[in-house]
């Protein structure tokens, strides 16, 4: 999950924070039930060794058990953050689009009063057409007479 460089992206677009956030909360929360659910599978199934002769042949089980529920809580948790990182690598894919076309103070995430806010969900997160951007960007680059007209007019309006 380091990959994703969460930290970096909110500082440079504050108003993702409450999505990330929200996404962040809603990982813990499935990890934790899944370790909750692994560790009451886990238990159940150590207590149907009762005829057992020595505390060493439960210490055995008692180890075992725990080993497996490691593994099970170790695949899980990698499970879980793929999960996280394949729902936020096309949002900040989209986002760094934008950010190289527009550059980083774009404010093209600011939203309306009426509108709830930035939502991962949103359906033009999930549009493949932002695959195309960067390939149509490095084209218009190579413009030399349209590198000129933009110089020439500005990027931005200005007030």
């Amino acid at each position: 999950m380091a990959s994703l460089q969460l930290p970096r992206f909110v500082r440079m677009h504050p108003n993702v924070i409450d999505a990330v956030l929200i996404a962040v909360f809603r990982t813990a929360i499935e990890f934790q039930e899944q370790r909750e659910i692994i560790f009451a599978e886990e238990n159940d199934e150590s207590h149907g060794f009762k005829n057992l002769e020595t505390d060493r042949d439960i210490s055995v089980i008692n180890e075992q058990t725990e080993t497996i529920a490691t593994e099970l809580i170790n695949r899980a948790a990698e499970d879980i953050s793929m999960e996280f990182i394949g729902q936020f690598e096309m949002v900040m894919a989209g986002v760094n689009s934008l950010d190289r076309l527009f550059g980083p103070e774009h404010d093209l995430l600011q939203f309306d009063n009426d509108i709830e806010g930035f939502g991962l969900q949103d359906g033009i997160w999930k549009h493949s057409g932002w695959e195309m951007l960067p390939p149509l960007q490095r084209e218009l680059q190579s413009m030399r007479e349209l590198r000129n007209l933009v110089k020439d007019i500005g990027r931005r309006p200005t007030v």
